[in-house]
């Protein structure tokens, strides 16, 4: 087998995932964009931010962390576990929550938490229970489409936070 011949890549790459590499930077583009036509809630006084996230969500969440901790006034903690962390509380936390298939136990957790300690909220997903959730308890919800396995959408899972930070 001869990487250097382009008819070997269905073979090895059936999900097509070099394109979807390749598109990075258009996904980022689109991301961003969505971004900007989102609703945005009024808030003061935001003390932290959390980003609530497990695999190539949480993946998104850590480069973003590490691109705005240079320039960022506001602590940004990556959360891939259950519930929240014990500081987390009040209007003055925010807490974004990135699943892309709005299914992630470990976020509805941690969605569940920041509700009840009265968190400010917005939820980043395909659909789901997460949007469920957010919509049914009052939360800002971005629900983006992007067809494509969810390791291949990291553009997503770093644009979409950074449209809500900047």
């Amino acid at each position: 087998m001869s990487l250097d011949d382009p008819n070997i890549y269905p073979l090895i790459d059936p999900q097509n995932m070099r394109a979807e590499i390749d598109g990075l930077p258009g996904q980022l583009v689109n991301a961003w964009q969505f971004g900007q036509t989102q609703f945005l809630p009024t808030v003061e006084n935001i003390s932290n931010v959390v980003i609530a996230g497990m695999g190539c969500s949480a993946t998104g969440a850590e480069l973003l962390a590490a691109y705005a901790e240079p320039v960022s006034s506001i602590p940004i903690h990556v959360h891939n576990d259950y519930g929240l962390p014990a500081w987390a509380q009040g209007p003055e936390t925010l807490v974004l929550f990135s699943s892309y298939s709005g299914e992630t136990e470990e976020v509805l957790s941690a969605f569940e938490q920041a509700t009840e300690k009265a968190c400010t909220r917005i939820v980043m997903a395909t659909g789901g229970k997460l949007a469920d959730a957010g919509r049914e308890s009052g939360a800002d919800v971005w629900q983006f489409e992007h067809p494509a396995p969810q390791r291949a959408a990291l553009g997503y899972a770093f644009g979409l936070p950074l449209a809500i930070l900047s």
